[in-house]
């Protein structure tokens, strides 16, 4: 493995590369005037994404001849950060932006099953195929399947919810098929459901159900062994899975897991990820707040906290 690049540099190469996009993100929202309301913590997966999405397409597009950019949650398209009022790119418009130009994906699927919002994104990304509908449904099937009959294809898949809207039928479906996943755990979230459920409230006891597939959940004895629980199962059908802990204020955190197949030969965009999660997972929520001040052109350099 070849030598990291220092803390400053890494981020100020993350912040840079989503800053060069942020007049842009403004237009974009002048035209919907629609925006999911974020933290600064976002800045931290966002960052993942597009790093990732860089090294995919790049790798990708050199072995396939199609690669397609799924979003099961696709939102609006656009973020506002409630800490700086700065409005920036959503996982969708990351997707079509972060490619350079060679290696851009042949298509953008996105599932968005509220209506307002499925327009909005559709508004500022024409060119992608918005499917205002649940992702937990049979449409998803009949896309993989256009995918699969699609000759020499591959496909990202990027998954954010809130917290349990996406079950467990639905990650197992595209855990199976020959694409890249890259999995959001809201870890509050669930904890707040696994609460409800361990004192037997039946709506949450079917929720959990529903997010692990079966009842599983229930031998664990706090919130983090469930996520652990969580990436078991991920790991039995990607022979490489990734954690990455992207951390809030207050204990609260979140994580990303990349998980991808084994293929033969190098696989350098494995590296690049384990690189990205040590860089990752060393920023606190009051590095976020600074890289969001870089961002917003308040402040110039990391140098306070290096």
């Amino acid at each position: 493995m070849g030598r990291r690049k220092p803390y400053f540099n890494w981020w100020m190469e993350r912040i840079e590369k989503l800053k060069g996009f942020q007049k842009e993100a403004e237009q974009l929202y002048n035209i919907t005037k629609l925006a999911y309301p974020a933290h600064s913590w976002t800045i931290l997966k966002l960052s993942i994404l597009a790093y990732y999405i860089d090294i995919y397409t790049v790798i990708i597009k050199s072995r396939y001849k199609h690669a397609f950019y799924l979003d099961l949650c696709a939102g609006c398209g656009l973020n506002y950060i409630q800490e700086t009022k700065d409005i920036v790119l959503g996982s969708a418009c990351i997707a079509d932006r972060i490619p350079r130009t060679d290696k851009k994906f042949d298509k953008l699927i996105l599932f968005e099953k509220d209506k307002q919002k499925a327009e909005a994104v559709e508004k500022i990304l024409p060119n992608a195929r918005v499917i205002n509908a649940d992702s937990n449904g049979p449409i998803l099937d009949d896309v993989l399947l256009e995918i699969d009959n699609t000759p020499q294809s591959h496909f990202l898949a990027f998954i954010d919810p809130e917290a349990d809207e996406i079950r467990w039928k639905t990650i197992e479906t595209l855990l199976k098929t020959r694409g890249d996943i890259l999995i959001n755990y809201m870890c509050t979230s669930i904890g707040r459901i696994w609460g409800n459920a361990c004192a037997g409230e039946n709506k949450f006891i079917e929720r959990m159900d529903r997010f692990f597939g079966d009842n599983s959940w229930k031998s664990c004895n706090y919130s983090e062994e469930l996520f652990w629980l969580y990436f078991e199962k991920v790991r039995k059908y990607k022979e490489i899975a990734i954690p990455i802990e992207v951390k809030g204020p207050k204990g609260f955190h979140y994580h990303v897991i990349v998980a991808v197949r084994k293929t033969k030969g190098t696989q350098p965009w494995i590296r690049a990820i384990e690189k990205a999660k040590y860089q990752i997972e060393r920023a606190s929520h009051e590095d976020a707040e600074k890289f969001l001040q870089i961002f917003s052109g308040k402040q110039k350099t990391l140098a306070p906290f290096i």
